[in-house]
């Protein structure tokens, strides 16, 4: 960055002010770089992600208390339509897991690659790996420093965190653990029954990581629903209102 400073009046910075997850920080801002102080212009083309799940991560982008108003944009590849499943109990949601896992891909008629395959977690990476390994699903952790694309014949798994930056055929996030690690991103004297919007952010990342095939795994816990879970399934339901029992679009959003 100190050395991208002597070209600060030439750059072009391309992001999304609500995938900063720590508000108030900026590692431009560290290295002398004011980029507030720059012509700001908005992007309208989403290449990323398919119509549906550009949909769905709007919805869950909206849904940040101080989210800024200026994501207007627009995807134009069509795909499935971003699941939200719920299961009672950890060894039925990771049931589920692996039962899509081998679906898409490890089956003959699959059409993805395991490297093609991302599962995003809250909790630590290795706890899941080791998880998912037991069941014969073969794992490699993804890390910003050795991430090799080239290997195709495992599933990735990585904490949201450090997902932010990749991008993925087909993503899983697991939201397992929410209710635990939670009262992490609640601000000193917020409202525990409100949302974290520092969570909001996080779970806004996730949602925006698939390119192709979306689906989020979140464990019930005693019919109790944190807010940030509720705020899921309402985007959710919000994306679901677009399209027809078919999966057709009945009036753009």
């Amino acid at each position: 960055l100190a050395i991208l400073r002597l070209q600060a009046d030439h750059l072009v910075l391309a992001g999304d002010s609500e995938q900063m997850i720590y508000r108030g920080t900026s590692p431009f801002l560290d290295a002398g770089m004011d980029m507030r102080r720059v012509t700001s212009v908005t992007l309208s083309q989403v290449y990323r992600n398919t119509v549906p799940i550009f949909q769905f991560a709007s919805r869950v982008r909206a849904m940040i208390l101080d989210a800024e108003d200026t994501q207007n944009g627009h995807a134009t590849r069509m795909g499935p339509l971003p699941e939200v499943h719920f299961e009672i109990g950890w060894n039925g949601l990771l049931d589920h897991l692996v039962e899509r896992i081998r679906m898409l891909a490890f089956r003959e008629d699959s059409l993805y690659e395991p490297g093609s395959i991302a599962i995003l977690t809250l909790g630590r990476p290795e706890d899941y790996a080791a998880r998912l390994e037991a069941r014969n699903i073969k794992v490699r952790i993804a890390k910003h420093d050795d991430v090799d694309f080239s290997k195709t014949d495992a599933v990735f798994v990585s904490s949201i965190h450090t997902a932010k930056g990749m991008d993925f055929p087909v993503v899983f996030v697991l939201l397992d653990e929410i209710d635990e690690l939670r009262r992490h991103y609640l601000d000193d004297g917020a409202d525990p029954a409100a949302c974290s919007p520092r969570l909001m952010r996080l779970l806004y990342v996730a949602s925006t990581r698939g390119m192709d095939i979306l689906e989020i795994f979140c464990q019930q816990s005693g019919g109790r629903e944190v807010p940030e879970v509720r705020a899921i399934k309402a985007a959710h339901q919000e994306m679901l209102a677009l399209y027809d029992g078919d999966g057709v679009i009945r009036h753009p959003g």
